[in-house]
């Protein structure tokens, strides 16, 4: 028994040693991350939001105790996107790197989301946002990187929407409300743009094109994502565009910060 003593000593001092180390990267990372948010911001002309030290509810969002914390617009944000993936398997949110701006083509909003799923076990899981509010009203249509496994389960379980393209079909599963929008908005150029790009989740719902990606966008990837979705746009039939196109109605989020 004594011989044993010295090892759970040594253990619990390796245990404190690796929680402290983690600690110190964690905040350098951190800090490393909004220098680079301050930077891109400048670069694209956003309004970066502060963070503060409080936590509150959003029942808004459910039955139950929701909260938010971190930016103060997190609030807002959550409300915004409340419909999207992975929004609605949360059950609390915290939103830190908040950026919104005018690109001219639509608004942008970009923020980190730390995201508790269970009450029980506090699992934690992270997230990047990336979203435009554009002026037109789509119906709801999601475009997913594919796998085979993926694409057996869904012909079964679901209504994914199939097309011409045998190779748009292996690399992409699309999930849509109206499957005559969905051979609509994605005829063989905008099919033949997308397998041009990196494999990303896009939900679309009315005015909203939205990018998800499980841990963080780098910012060399954001930058790359503006373009990217006004190419997307540009590919829009005219037909279409006559069709799902608005007159913006809304209050932008960074309006209210200036």
């Amino acid at each position: 028994m004594m011989n044993a003593f010295p090892i759970v000593i040594g253990f619990f001092a390796l245990c404190a040693v690796f929680v402290f180390v983690w600690t110190i990267l964690d905040r350098r990372n951190k800090k490393e991350r909004k220098l680079q948010m301050a930077v891109f911001a400048a670069k694209h002309r956003l309004t970066v939001y502060e963070e503060v030290e409080e936590t509150y509810s959003l029942n808004p969002l459910g039955d139950g105790d929701q909260n938010v914390s971190g930016s103060v617009i997190a609030g807002d944000l959550c409300r915004m996107f409340s419909s999207f993936y992975p929004f609605y398997n949360g059950l609390s949110w915290d939103v830190t790197n908040a950026a919104t701006g005018d690109l001219g083509f639509g608004e942008f909003y970009m923020f980190d989301l730390r995201m508790t799923t269970s009450q029980h076990n506090q699992n934690v899981e992270t997230y990047s946002v990336v979203a435009f509010r554009v002026p037109y009203f789509f119906p709801k249509i999601e475009i997913s990187p594919n796998c085979a496994v993926v694409r057996a389960i869904e012909k079964v379980i679901s209504h994914s929407v199939e097309f011409e393209s045998e190779e748009f079909n292996r690399n992409y599963l699309v999930e849509a409300d109206n499957p005559k929008f969905a051979y609509d908005l994605l005829h063989a150029q905008a099919m033949n743009y997308l397998l041009a790009l990196p494999r990303l989740s896009w939900e679309i719902n009315g005015p909203y094109i939205v990018l998800t990606q499980y841990m963080l966008f780098d910012f060399n990837t954001v930058s790359e994502l503006i373009p990217t979705v006004q190419k997307f746009i540009e590919l829009i039939p005219d037909y279409v565009r006559q069709d799902i196109g608005i007159t913006p109605r809304w209050t932008s989020l960074f309006e209210s910060a200036l």
